[in-house]
This record gives C-alpha cells, sequence and structure tokens, in this order.
C-alpha cells in the first residue's frame, strides 16, 4: 500500500464506525458523518468490482465519477504574517469545531451529526488534540490533529491555512504528514495524489 494510502487509513480508522478488510482492501463505513474518508474502501493495484455504487480511494485514477483528489504528503511550518489565532480548545466546544468544519464543504447541515460522531470516538482519545483558528472573534478554522498527522481540516478563510497547519506542526515529534484539496495552494513535500472515484455499476 502506497505511504499516503497508508497514511489515511491510519488516521481514519480509529475514527470509523465500521472497519472491514477483505484481504488488504480496506473499507471504512460511518453513515453519520459525511467525511469521504470514512466512507470509503481504499485500494490500488486492482481494486476489486464494487457490487453497487461506492466511493473508492486510490493512487490509481479508477473508472468513475471523480468527486476530488487530495495530495498527501509532508508539510514544512511557513512564514506567517496574519494576525491569526490558533488555540487548543476543549472537547466542550466539539459542536462549534464541527460547524466550522462542516462549513469549510458548504455541508453546514451535516455539523451537528459529525460532532456527535467525533465525541464517542474522540472520548479518552490522549493521541488527538482539536486546534480552532480565528479572524478576530470568529472561529474560521477548525483541524484535528493525530499522531503528527492532520487528515481532516478546513477553513472558512484560506489566510488561515498556514497558521493553522503552523499550530499542528508544532504539536509533532516528527515531520506533519497532512493532504490538503488538489487545488488548494498550501505546500506539500513530496506529496502523492488520492483520488476519492464513485465507481460501481
Amino acid at each position: 500500500m502506497s505511504s499516503a494510502l497508508s497514511s489515511l487509513l491510519t488516521y481514519f480508522t480509529p475514527l470509523a464506525s465500521d472497519v472491514f478488510d477483505d484481504d488488504g482492501v480496506v473499507t471504512l463505513l460511518t453513515p453519520g458523518t459525511n467525511i469521504l474518508a470514512l466512507n470509503a474502501t481504499y485500494c490500488e493495484g486492482g481494486c476489486p468490482p464494487a457490487p453497487r455504487s461506492w466511493l473508492r480511494v486510490s493512487p490509481e485514477v479508477l473508472p468513475g465519477r471523480d468527486v476530488g483528489g487530495v495530495r498527501v504528503g509532508t508539510y514544512e511550518p511557513a512564514g506567517d504574517e496574519t494576525r491569526t489565532v490558533v488555540e487548543q480548545v476543549s472537547r466542550l466546544h466539539l459542536a462549534a469545531w464541527a460547524g466550522v468544519l462542516a462549513g469549510a464543504y458548504d455541508t453546514p447541515q451535516w455539523a451537528s451529526l459529525i460532532a456527535r460522531h467525533l465525541a464517542l470516538k474522540l472520548e479518552g482519545d490522549l493521541q488527538s488534540v482539536l486546534l480552532m483558528a480565528y479572524a478576530g472573534a470568529e472561529a474560521v478554522g477548525a483541524l484535528l490533529w493525530r499522531e503528527n498527522a492532520a487528515h481532516l481540516w478546513g477553513t472558512l478563510d484560506a489566510s488561515v491555512d498556514v497558521p493553522l497547519l503552523n499550530a499542528a506542526a508544532d504539536l509533532s515529534s516528527s515531520p506533519l504528514l497532512v493532504s490538503v484539496p488538489d487545488q488548494s495552494r498550501v505546500p506539500v513535500q513530496g506529496a502523492e495524489i488520492l483520488t476519492f472515484t464513485l465507481t460501481g455499476p
């Protein structure tokens, strides 16, 4: 399995409701969220046929409908001239955090479901940190740091991307692994591209 695919799988597996492993082809299923990586099959080198329409994430281009791609690699802290404030927030702020994340992907209606699901998954989890970025008094960025990786994050204002990721890098004991949307201007070192494709009959 490619390092990019393995990185996403390692990060998201503990957050999924159900995990199915079919001879190395892993499917994560989480009906309570609209987070693509929590509702996808991770495969490469000949994904098995799907019995129904289903989302696949792979370093290869698969036949089907492309629903987005990410660049996965390491993030090196960059200079920041903004006055963005980034702070760690407790799980008591999870509803607001999820609201920012869902808003960043134009799906505000999913915020409460995401918050409810993550509240269960993160309970007692000492390996995860919630970060929020603020422009003045307004929360405009949300990121979930887990074990030197940041694959679940989003901002309402691209100007806070760098300070938010810088804060996550400061938490890391090794280079921060990140995934960024393929259209993002955030520089990623050694990037591999993963594509989410809706496949099936």
